[in-house]
């Protein structure tokens, strides 16, 4: 989960850095204030409301927040996951969306 997260908050400041914007500029984009998002930046949980206002202003889709550009491919797997495997992870989506 923290995976995750650390993923979320790099690829926020990533976007905004390449495209020469500040925190104050994004934040009046999507209507937050300038503290809430540096917050964002900071590490603190996102609403996924939030995570999709910012992927319509940067006009990339929600998920290009979590993609990790250092990993090229991803591990091939020589079976299918477990049911447990599987759902756990999808416990930690539900958890992630309800906060």
């Amino acid at each position: 989960m923290e995976f995750i997260r650390s993923l979320l908050y790099k690829n926020l400041q990533d976007l905004r850095k390449e495209r020469g914007l500040t925190q104050k500029t994004v934040a009046d984009a999507i209507g937050v204030s300038q503290s809430s998002y540096g917050r964002w930046e900071a590490g603190e949980w996102i609403s996924p409301e939030s995570i999709e206002k910012l992927a319509q202003f940067y006009g990339v889709r929600s998920s290009r927040f979590f993609y990790d550009p250092d990993l090229n491919e991803p591990p091939m797997k020589t079976s299918a996951p477990s049911p447990k495997e599987i759902t756990k992870k999808l416990e930690e989506l539900i958890q992630f969306i309800n906060k």
